[in-house]
């Protein structure tokens, strides 16, 4: 599929899902005020001028679709709203009339509506598609690799032997037992360095690893994640590598030899090679012989290379859940995702987290990105997390969100005391401002963040 193409489709869908995060959200809103006979005049998916408008006959509510996919709202009797002329509404129809808690209820309805539906999509993904797990410890060697030929087998783990270690804040001593970072896979290899116009042909002693944090989802092949760092022995009881490590020591006719010692680093900073040892899938430690590898530095192009594949590739799992297994798995998602991101809106409110911000374009990106390179299922999975955080973000007590009605419907329950209509309208026009210039300094970022 051309990538213009791929791209029109994955906006497509994009306003699609997000059309439909918002229609369910609106939809808790208007059933709710339905339950409870409250007057709803417009039900509208998308903001700005309307394209399509139809009442039911003998119906009372305008169904619309607005130009603006990046919003909706259920317009109830009593939020300001202008009714028709010729249409008188009793008051005890409007959100004044109904009691404290049946509004609190038609608040809240949107809220829970995106949770729920967060639930059935975390649910159709554990029951219609397979789900993988990758372990970035242990190792799925191909045949014929050069990691197989060298004695590696597949499905040997590389495992980190708890030790302690002073926290480097308070120097507490701390367990650590770390399964992401750095894996050492030899401390003394060899990269042989032609000779150019600048210098003679040289060795040069590097430790040969691989970062499990280049790692990702789309990308699990530890052969993208190779790095040859310098090596510096003169410390006797560690290992000190530079902290800039990298891909620049390769070129033509370049290749480095190593045998292959497997060892989980510390950090990028120091390991000590006693404190590790490998183990195979049943947890047997390994001590068997390993052969020496030479790894050639490949041309891609004319001014590009590559070291050749090793194998050294992390294992991924691939099963699928029962049916009534999705329920629970479901369960699992969502009190994971929730928890997260109550997390991450309490960093928020705190000064934490605000380089993690995104809006409607990071979303499309990240969205077009798994559609690219993880299954659909997965999709399905993070549109769960987005009707998570739009449930969670409505929650909180700011003008112009459902959270602020939340509030405002409990103090007037509480102290029976009625806030006037035209500070409440006031207060929420300022929040709804607030909140576009929130969107607007986001889009920036986003922008930005594509460059």
């Amino acid at each position: 599929m051309p990538e213009w193409l791929s791209w029109i489709l994955s906006i497509l869908l994009f306003i699609i899902s997000l059309g439909v995060l918002i229609a369910i959200h609106e939809l808790g809103h208007f059933l709710a005020a339905k339950a409870f006979n409250v007057y709803v005049q417009e039900y509208a998916i998308g903001m700005g001028p309307k394209l399509f408008s139809k009442k039911r006959k003998l119906g009372e509510t305008y169904f619309s679709l607005r130009a603006v996919p990046f919003g909706g709202f259920c317009s109830m009797y009593g939020e300001d709203v202008t009714i028709e002329n010729g249409i008188r509404i009793p008051k005890e129809r409007g959100l004044e009339g109904v009691s404290h808690p049946k509004r609190f209820i038609i608040f809240g309805a949107g809220i829970a509506m995106n949770f729920v539906l967060a639930y059935v999509l975390f649910f159709i993904n554990c029951a219609a598609f397979p789900q993988s797990s990758y372990y970035l410890n242990v190792l799925d060697i191909p045949t014929n690799s050069l990691a197989e030929k060298a004695g590696i087998n597949n499905h040997d783990i590389l495992t980190f032997e708890t030790v302690s270690q002073p926290d480097p804040e308070t120097g507490e001593i701390k367990q650590i037992n770390p399964l992401s970072g750095l894996y050492v896979i030899d401390g003394d290899a060899t990269l042989h360095i032609p000779a150019s116009e600048e210098s003679a042909a040289r060795d040069e002693k590097v430790v040969v690893a691989f970062n499990a944090s280049a790692v990702t989802t789309t990308n699990l092949n530890y052969n993208h994640a190779i790095q040859l760092l310098s090596v510096d022995k003169t410390d006797q009881t560690a290992w000190k590598v530079n902290s800039d490590p990298g891909f620049s020591y390769i070129g033509e006719n370049y290749s480095f030899t190593f045998t292959p010692t497997i060892y989980e680093g510390i950090s990028n900073s120091s390991f000590d090679p006693e404190n590790y040892v490998s183990y195979d899938l049943e947890g047997n430690p390994i001590e068997r012989e390993v052969k020496e590898i030479t790894v050639r530095a490949i041309e891609k192009s004319s001014d590009r290379y590559e070291y050749e594949d090793i194998g050294f590739n992390t294992l991924e799992y691939i099963f699928r859940y029962s049916f009534t297994e999705a329920f629970g798995a479901a369960g699992e998602d969502w009190c994971e995702a929730n928890t997260l991101l109550f997390r991450a809106v309490g960093g928020l409110l705190v000064g934490q987290g605000y380089d993690q911000l995104g809006g409607p374009i990071a979303i499309l990106t990240q969205t077009t990105s798994i559609l690219q390179g993880m299954s659909f299922g997965y999709y399905i999975w993070y549109w769960g997390v987005i009707s998570c955080n739009l449930a969670i973000f409505n929650l909180l007590p700011f003008p112009g969100l459902d959270g602020w009605h939340l509030v405002v419907t409990l103090f007037e329950g509480i102290t029976r005391k009625k806030i006037p209509n035209k500070v409440k309208n006031t207060i929420s026009a300022i929040g709804m401002i607030l909140l576009f210039g929130l969107m607007i300094v986001v889009l920036f970022k986003d922008i930005i963040g594509l460059f």
